[in-house]
């Protein structure tokens, strides 16, 4: 590993992203298996060491493309961050010392902060209580962060030619359906 990825990919920084890729998962109404979060974090972590300037943006936005999501690097103010999670997205943000957190809107005029080490790990709040959180947490000026598009979850082919996240109705209604062979047969 390169020496500013391995600094910031330690065992604690892969549990933690996992959560949160779990967190986005479920609350878009998709089965979150956790063996495949993982090991996508896992090879996204290593793919990313072997790059030249590697940093913790470029493994989890190679770990969310393998997971089926759309993920971008986006570098903005917290009022835009804030923005783009109450639009919708879910905002990934990391600062060393800092920690992890993430961002997603709850409906309404409420949004999620979510802290995968914090004492109350998930909090719904307002867009200013949220900021000032943040700016408390040492979260200031020009920060990077992934942000994940909702509707694109899924979309990647590696998880349609697995049927992971039909619904049981469809899944019973693709069983019942007579094949071709079956048809002949009678």
């Amino acid at each position: 590993m390169t020496a500013s990825l391995a600094a910031s990919t330690s065992e604690t920084d892969l549990i933690d992203v996992c959560w949160m890729f779990e967190q986005i998962t479920s609350r878009q109404g998709v089965h979150a298996d956790r063996s495949a979060i993982r090991r996508s974090v896992d090879e996204g972590s290593r793919f990313a060491a072997e790059l030249p300037d590697s940093t913790w943006c470029r493994w989890l936005t190679e770990s969310a493309t393998s997971l089926g999501f759309v993920a971008r690097v986006v570098e903005g103010q917290l009022p835009e961050l804030i923005g783009l999670a109450r639009d919708g997205m879910s905002v990934m943000v990391h600062l060393p010392g800092c920690g992890w957190r993430l961002l997603t809107g709850h409906g309404g005029r409420r949004m999620l902060l979510m802290q995968p080490r914090g004492e109350q790990p998930i909090r719904t709040l307002r867009p200013g209580q949220i900021s000032t959180q943040l700016q408390a947490a040492g979260f200031e000026g020009l920060l990077r962060c992934v942000v994940i598009e909702p509707q694109k979850i899924g979309a990647h082919g590696h998880h349609n030619d697995h049927d992971h996240h039909t619904s049981p109705l469809s899944r019973l209604i693709s069983l019942m359906k007579a094949e071709r062979t079956d048809i002949w047969v009678v």
